[in-house]
């Protein structure tokens, strides 16, 4: 069974960045399920995402951050490589966050119940600030944040 395929880069149709992988194959037959969590390579550059299905046509999002790291634009085919993520819901947490939340009391347990998606948002807003300082901010923000505060 192959794991690469060309697939068509298409733009969204929404205001945004957002663009998509058109998946060439049915992905219950190919990856056992319609919202498979996958590991996307093109060009070398990896990143995660799941399979989904608008209009009946499968495929992966891929950010602007994501396309720019694989210099790939929207209207061409890529050649991409997907594989089932073995740990969809892994968040890798900036240890300015983890500091942050362990302050206040509640914000580790509250970050805790909040889904994978939301906890990799809020640990990219921290991690993606270049300067230490503004990590620090921004992740003493969040423990206060998702507390309602």
């Amino acid at each position: 069974m192959t794991d690469e395929w060309d697939c068509e880069l298409r733009k969204s149709n929404t205001s945004g960045s957002t663009a998509f992988l058109v998946l060439p194959f049915d992905p219950v037959e190919i990856l056992g399920s319609r919202r498979a969590p996958v590991v996307v390579t093109v060009n070398g550059y990896s990143f995660t995402g799941r399979v989904q299905m608008y209009g009946g046509v499968p495929h992966v999002a891929m950010r602007k951050e994501h396309r720019d790291a694989a210099k790939v634009e929207p209207g061409s085919l890529v050649r991409a490589r997907l594989v089932i993520n073995p740990t969809p819901d892994a968040v890798d947490v900036p240890p300015e966050l983890t500091e942050a939340l362990s302050k206040v009391t509640g914000s580790l347990a509250a970050f805790a119940e909040l889904a994978p998606s939301h906890q990799r948002e809020w640990a990219r807003y921290v991690a993606d600030a270049k300067q230490e300082a503004t990590r620090r901010r921004r992740a003493d923000k969040v423990a206060r944040q998702i507390l309602g505060g």
